[in-house]
């Protein structure tokens, strides 16, 4: 007989004394119910009961001992799972069981109740489970409470209990890859509830045995809400008024004006106001300039720069910060809003108006009401709430910003909490920025890396021999799809603009073949134009694909979501100069060329601000311009060059002042790179072949770097954000 048939027949054995009420020593009473039981089997299952036979207290004398904080009930279906094995636990009695079992510490019983929590799990009974756990100290049902609470975030999120979640419990959650929401959205709107919460009445501030001490008692009777700020609302009804119309109405005012102005002229007045005014006349000036006309670019550039920031002034009725961000909302309504776009604004003007409804009613309690030690409590809840907005920084941080539709981000800048945290309101400018500028091309800082649960996930793609072009997954490094076009073979680059893959190249090398470009877009490939040359550059920025065209010396600049794109002219490249590689930072333009001095290779570098369109030369790094490649992560822009250097791109303020500074050598020999890019604290870099004598990381740039390599790639290699479905990708 071995040991787990033993186990069976001697629980049987027990079943049957139990059963016949036989050889009981042993008597328990609860709730003036006495219950007759065996000293051995309560001292072999309770710490409790083991410790009471053996300190000689007048109960082992008297064989009975009173339990008070424990029901019959409970009692008799801890004895029954003692005697018989079997559990009879519900969804109305484990709880108690649980209490009880901690108290008389049966483990066995603790261990069954525990499980029985986690299949019981549900957005119903997750509460209940989880402040039991939190006071027992669970630590493997916390556990599972929290895989439960990724999952079901969106279910759970507008509970009290889950509002009254410890800073790290949030954190947690909130910083997961594995996160699952519909929408990025609901991220932020829960992290500002979190913020802002605020218990107003039956206030208990309590100590978690596991977490900090800034969890409160939940409150069922009022529900805070977000407060929203004032808005005049004739302002907003004139702003819809103006939509309804478009902007040509606007413009065609403008024209009637006495001074005739052109598109971009508001653009132009915009920033010496901001730069030479006073503070006495700064609000009044901004008042008089357009700003419904100027452009995206032109009011988020300002807002980069920080110019709004470095006035400081303060005006009762309507801040001149408020009429940028007016602006903003002008620029939103007129791309017209989505159907959850809408429902998002309907429910902020709903929120606005019952936040003064649930302030009238806290006044209403506080005044018919008396609490006990009220200015004690009141200074509790004040010292948590303290706590919690000094963490919105920290929090703000791990949520993926880059991904809130704008006009969220947009509203909320416009909230108390943000208006006087200029390290937040930084944050949200800055997603804003990615989003309107060129930020979204093919790079991803940590707030823009689309969680486990989107549709979406990160690739990188090249092209390989015969027209084939392979996709390959950032987090896993494993193939996704490898998709074919037929009409690129020869000479092919590619560049990413948003979630779009460009390419350009020829079938064959016949002089007379011409060179084209398609895009990748609904799972085929399309055809966007035909190009002047094959020997050409590609670089997004902003609105635009700019093509520097190494043959005529000129640089072009082409719209990819116009109907029909075509090549407008921009301005002319530095002259005898051999381009091999561009880059964009901010609004300059790097331009990398290939020079051999005395049979050394050398890298001249030449800048290019937007604005004005004027080049100058910068540093001469030493090493090979040629298969130069750029990328960058959330703080710094590197340049690679073959031989294996890494410079580190500082001083972007300007274009005349942009520095380079030796960072690292990564490998010793000369090797054919085709592109990098940075993922989380990762830089991944595409080689023909792998080596493995490289540098494995950087401290305090990267925490890892991973090599690809790959024979018989045919064009440069690019980051993008693709669908993940494989047959998503197929032609």
């Amino acid at each position: 007989m071995n040991r787990a048939e033993l186990c069976v027949q001697l629980v049987k054995g027990l079943e049957n004394v139990w059963n016949e009420n036989i050889l009981f020593d042993f008597a328990v009473k609860v709730q003036d119910k006495i219950i007759e039981c065996h000293r051995l089997i309560l001292a072999a299952c309770s710490e409790f009961f083991r410790a009471l036979f053996r300190s000689g207290m007048k109960e082992v004398t008297e064989n009975c001992v009173v339990l008070k904080d424990v029901s019959c009930e409970v009692f008799s279906l801890i004895l029954n799972f003692l005697y018989t094995g079997t559990s009879l636990l519900t969804l109305d009695n484990f709880i108690d069981v649980w209490r009880a079992a901690h108290m008389l510490q049966i483990d066995l019983m603790i261990h069954v109740c525990e499980q029985f929590a986690i299949e019981s799990l549900s957005t119903h009974t997750w509460e209940n489970i989880y402040e039991n756990a939190n006071l027992f100290g669970s630590a493997n049902i916390l556990v599972e409470l929290h895989s439960f609470l990724l999952k079901n975030f969106e279910q759970c999120r507008y509970s009290e209990t889950f509002l009254q979640l410890s800073f790290e419990e949030v954190k947690d959650l909130i910083k997961s890859q594995d996160l699952v929401v519909s929408k990025e959205d609901s991220v932020l709107e829960f992290l500002i509830k979190w913020i802002n919460y605020k218990p107003t009445s039956n206030i208990n501030i309590h100590e978690s045995s596991t977490k900090n001490n800034e969890r409160t008692i939940r409150n069922n009777d009022l529900k805070p809400k977000i407060a929203f700020p004032s808005v005049d609302e004739n302002k907003l009804e004139n702003r819809a008024n103006n939509t309804k119309h478009g902007p040509s109405n606007i413009k065609e005012a403008s024209k009637t004006s006495r001074i005739k102005m052109t598109e971009d002229s508001e653009d132009i007045l915009l920033e010496p106001i901001l730069k030479s005014c006073s503070k006495n006349n700064f609000t009044e000036l901004l008042k008089l300039v357009r700003t419904y006309l100027v452009s995206k670019f032109g009011v988020f550039r300002v807002m980069k720069k920080k110019l709004l920031s470095e006035v400081e002034i303060k005006i009762e009725e309507e801040d001149s910060s408020d009429i940028f961000f007016d602006s903003f909302d002008y620029i939103n309504l007129d791309s017209c809003l989505s159907e959850e776009e809408i429902e998002f604004k309907e429910r902020c003007d709903n929120l606005k108006h019952d936040s003064i409804k649930v302030a009238d009613a806290c006044n209403s309690v506080r005044s018919n009401t008396s609490f006990p030690n009220t200015d004690q409590l009141q200074d509790s809840v004040n010292i948590v709430n303290s706590s919690r907005e000094d963490r919105l920084i920290e929090l703000l941080k791990l949520v993926r910003t880059c991904l809130v539709s704008p006009v969220v981000l947009s509203r909320v800048l416009k909230m108390e909490l943000f208006t006087e945290n200029n390290d937040a309101r930084e944050i949200l400018i800055d997603s804003l920025l990615y989003y309107f500028l060129d930020w979204r091309h093919g790079h991803w800082p940590s707030t823009a890396i689309h969680r486990s649960c989107s549709e979406y996930t990160h690739a990188g793609v090249c092209a390989v021999s015969g027209g084939l072009f392979e996709f390959k997954c950032a987090r896993t490094e494993k193939v996704l799809a490898i998709n074919v076009c037929i009409y690129l073979r020869k000479f092919i680059q590619l560049v990413t603009f948003e979630n779009e893959l460009f390419a350009i190249g020829k079938f064959c090398v016949q002089p007379n073949e011409p060179c084209r470009m398609f895009v990748f877009r609904e799972k085929s490939w399309k055809e966007v134009m035909e190009l002047p040359s094959h020997n050409l550059l590609l670089v997004s920025h902003g609105d635009f694909i700019y093509v520097l065209n190494k043959d005529d010396g000129f640089i072009y600049m082409m719209n990819p979501k116009s109907g029909n794109p075509s090549l407008e002219a921009l301005t002319a490249l530095p002259e005898y100069v051999n381009a091999t590689h561009s880059m964009v930072i901010e609004d300059i333009l790097l331009l990398f060329c290939s020079k051999i001095t005395k049979g050394i290779d050398e890298t001249v570098v030449y800048a290019m601000d937007f604005s004005s369109k004027m080049w100058t030369r910068l540093n001469t790094l030493d090493g090979p311009a040629e298969q130069l490649i750029s990328f960058r992560n959330d703080q710094h822009n590197y340049v690679l060059q073959r031989n294996g250097i890494l410079w580190l791109i500082v001083n972007t303020s300007s274009s005349w002042n942009v520095q380079f500074k030796f960072l690292a050598k990564l490998w010793q020999f000369e090797k054919n790179l085709c592109g990098a890019f940075t993922y989380e604290s990762k830089l991944i870099i595409m080689k023909n072949r792998v080596y493995k004598k490289c540098k494995k990381h950087i401290p305090d740039h990267f925490e890892t770097i991973s090599y690809w390599g790959k024979y018989g790639i045919s064009s440069n290699f690019v980051p993008i954000t693709v669908l993940k479905s494989p047959e998503l990708l197929e032609n």
